[in-house]
């Protein structure tokens, strides 16, 4: 599996939250925020351990990012220890709810994943 993939996919999932953001589109803004940092723990742990899976499963992605990455190695700081439980909530609220994704719950997500996908590509790129 190819960590280039899934951090080319995070960054993309970046590019169309922020899209969605400046034309007020706010609920799909928060749901690409997400997949951003989705993306970017995939990306993560193919490049940082020798865990590889056919089908990568939210929770289990999440879970394994903060064990083995920040917890265990301490290769990303605590700080986005909950990016991917906070923007979990908020796409769902966006994809599934009956209400509507405010412009600063959006303008947060955004720079929640901004933060996330930077850290990541970061690390990467000290270490490639």
């Amino acid at each position: 599996m190819d960590w280039t993939i899934f951090l080319a996919k995070a960054q993309s999932n970046l590019r169309v939250a922020r899209l969605a953001f400046e034309n007020k589109e706010y609920d799909p803004c928060v749901s690409r925020a997400y997949y951003a940092v989705f993306h970017a723990e995939i990306a993560a742990l193919l490049f940082f351990t020798d865990l590889r899976l056919d089908y990568w499963g939210h929770n289990f992605t999440q879970a394994e990012f903060n064990r083995r990455l920040l917890r265990e190695r301490k290769i990303f700081a605590s700080e986005l220890v909950d990016s991917h439980n906070i923007l979990a909530g908020r796409r769902r609220v966006a994809d599934y709810g009956l209400g509507r994704t405010s412009e600063t719950v959006a303008r947060r997500g955004v720079a929640k994943a901004e933060t996330f996908v930077q850290a990541v590509q970061t690390k990467i790129e000290e270490k490639s």
